[in-house]
């Protein structure tokens, strides 16, 4: 608002917001006993004159969010030279309420009454405002060298000798025997027989006729008997000495064996013959023949035997050694390092704010050279409460 409401008189009731959800009031309640008749109303013992005037403001739970916003509110070269009662009011932001509140009340009676209230009421719970602006960050490079360095050394030699002996001895001895005997006899027998006989007569008139015919047999009869006996004893017993005393171990053995072989053979052949043979020729002639054989056989013979045999042995020996050691080493070892370690990165480090949220009321060079009553607001922000009231009451006769 500039250059405006000047050389105003009377009421004046002017009224300046930027924002959201500002409350702003001029009232103004005026009553007059009075007449222009001054003669008539004069006459008159009894005057009553009532002015009320009652303002009331409400904002029940509001919830105000701002984002870098910006609310201006400005008056500059307004409401110079006024006069009478004069009211401003100015605000930038959220939620503010500001009023003016005027009560006049003239009574001219002699038992007249003038009454003039002016009342405000301005209520604003539950209001909740969460102002935000834009961080600013600048880029910091961090830069991290970390070095180590150090050595070590370690020297170590031992000695170690020594010696060591064994012995031992031993003995062993045993013995081993064994009787075996067997018999053996076999007997064969047979007999072959054959017989042929023939005839054979020719004449001169040219005709041959022979014939022929014979048998022959042959039987064979075995038999073999065959026994063995045999018989075996050993004994076996054995000293060592490991230098832990005498250990003697024994052992023996008996063994004995009988058989037995009893077989027969008996088989015989017979063949027979018949052949004959007719030719005729010039000439005759008669023959006859007969032929046997008879052969046989028979074989025996037994043997056996004897056998026996003692053996006896006695083992003895003995070991020692001894030998000497002696061993010595030593070594060192020693080692040395330096380390070294570089990196970097980056931070984002806050520099302030950017975008905030700014409400701005301004008055300026206004209200210069006013007389009466003059109430002026400036507020800025959020839920500000502001108020001007004025009661005048005059009885007058």
């Amino acid at each position: 608002m500039s250059s405006s409401a000047a050389g105003a008189s009377g009421n004046v009731g002017v009224n300046v917001a930027a924002g959201n959800g500002n409350q702003q009031d001029n009232a103004a309640a005026i009553a007059n006993a009075a007449s222009d008749n001054a003669a008539i109303d004069n006459s008159f013992v009894f005057g009553t004159a009532t002015a009320t005037a009652d303002v009331r403001q409400v904002s029940n739970n509001n919830r105000v969010d701002n984002f870098g916003s910006t609310n201006s509110a400005v008056m500059s070269g307004s409401g110079g030279g006024s006069s009478g009662n004069m009211g401003i009011n100015i605000a930038g932001g959220d939620l503010n309420q500001q009023k003016n509140t005027m009560a006049i009340a003239n009574a001219n009676a002699p038992l007249g009454n003038a009454t003039a209230t002016a009342s405000a009421v301005q209520n604003g719970p539950g209001l909740i405002v969460n102002n935000n602006a834009d961080r600013t960050y600048r880029v910091d490079t961090i830069t991290v060298t970390n070095t180590a360095s150090g050595s070590f050394s370690k020297d170590k030699s031992f000695e170690a000798s020594g010696s060591q002996s064994a012995s031992s001895s031993w003995n062993k001895a045993g013995s081993k025997s064994y009787d075996a005997s067997g018999s053996k006899s076999v007997d064969i027998s047979g007999s072959h027989s054959s017989n042929a006989s023939g005839s054979n007569s020719s004449n001169a008139s040219g005709s041959n006729s022979s014939s022929a015919s014979g048998s022959s047999s042959a039987s064979l009869s075995a038999s073999l008997n065959a026994t063995l006996d045999a018989t075996s004893a050993a004994s076996n017993s054995t000293t060592v000495n490991f230098g832990f005393g005498d250990r003697t171990r024994s052992s023996s053995s008996d063994a004995s064996l009988n058989a037995s072989l009893d077989a027969t053979l008996d088989a015989s052949i017979d063949k027979s013959y018949d052949r004959s043979h007719d030719s005729s020729y010039d000439r005759s002639r008669d023959s006859s023949y007969d032929r046997s054989r008879d052969s046989s056989f028979e074989k025996s013979y037994d043997k056996s035997y004897s056998k026996s045999s003692d053996s006896s042995y006695e083992k003895s020996g003995s070991q020692s050694s001894e030998s000497e050691y002696a061993k010595a080493k030593s070594y060192s070892e020693s080692s040395s390092y330096d380390l070294s370690n570089t990196y970097s990165y980056q931070v984002l480090t806050p520099t302030g704010w950017a975008n905030p949220v700014t409400n701005t009321a301004t008055l300026s060079g206004s209200v210069n050279g006013g007389s009466g009553n003059l109430g002026v607001n400036v507020a800025a922000g959020v839920g500000n409460q502001q108020s001007n009231s004025l009661a005048i009451s005059n009885q007058s006769f």
